[in-house]
């Protein structure tokens, strides 16, 4: 009996040796290099047979990535806001505004040949005690409606009276006129990648006529960079 257990293990021994000598005769007809990459093309290749007969594994993944990323997302919204609302709150006072507000820009649709739609969502408004909130008005409309939008897209910036803005943007003009604003500087807001949206004082007759436009360029351009970490998503970790 303990000798067919030694020749048991013999044998045993012997199979290890002979497939150690064909990986090294395997080694020295092709090279290492050959052999290696051979290896992982294998080890490639039962990945995508299991992930072919497993597919639920991707989506499962990207599922769970996606749920983490609007999380995260929603997250740092929540805890941006505030801080935003305080700086809008100082632009107001700084520029001697009425209303300070942030368009952002967003895609949501597209047309038949997957071109998008630019909407814009006035998603923050601060007011002075004696002015009424517009921003129902701006919850969801469309960028090209306003010509002025795409003149600061373009550009920048723009500041000035709501007559000055009839040669660009004539219906903007009117609708402002109705929620009894008188002049309007609106500036760009730059993420690390793409644009955001806009940032934009609102002046009443006597704030608008009296204001020096290059001191409130100049706030408004600083509060737009100060403001924009804290919409851009690629500061979300």
């Amino acid at each position: 009996m303990a000798k067919s257990k030694e020749t048991k293990g013999s044998n045993f021994g012997t199979d290890q040796l002979t497939f150690f000598e064909k990986v090294v005769k395997f080694k020295n007809k092709y090279g290492l290099l050959n052999v290696i990459t051979s290896g992982l093309l294998m080890v490639f290749m039962s990945f995508a047979i299991m992930l072919a007969m497993n597919p639920s594994i991707i989506f499962d993944k990207y599922r769970a990535y996606d749920e983490q990323k609007h999380t995260e997302s929603f997250n740092y919204r929540m805890k941006s806001t505030k801080t935003v609302q305080l700086m809008l709150k100082e632009c107001l006072y700084e520029t001697g505004g009425i209303r300070c507000f942030i368009v952002e820009m967003h895609n949501g649709k597209t047309n038949s040949s997957g071109l998008s739609f630019n909407y814009g969502s006035m998603t923050y408004e601060v007011d002075v005690d004696s002015v009424f909130s517009i921003q129902e008005d701006y919850s969801e409309f469309s960028l090209e409606r306003y010509n002025l939008i795409s003149y600061v897209y373009e550009n920048g910036y723009w500041c000035g009276n709501v007559e000055d803005m009839c040669d660009i943007d004539e219906k903007l003009s009117m609708k402002l006129r109705a929620n009894d604003t008188y002049g309007v500087a609106i500036s760009m807001i730059y993420g690390t990648k793409n644009e955001i949206g806009f940032i934009g004082i609102s002046f009443d007759e006597n704030g608008c006529m009296t204001h020096d436009h290059t001191e409130v360029k100049k706030l408004l351009t600083k509060y737009a960079m100060q403001i924009a970490p804290f919409l851009d998503g690629d500061n979300v970790k």
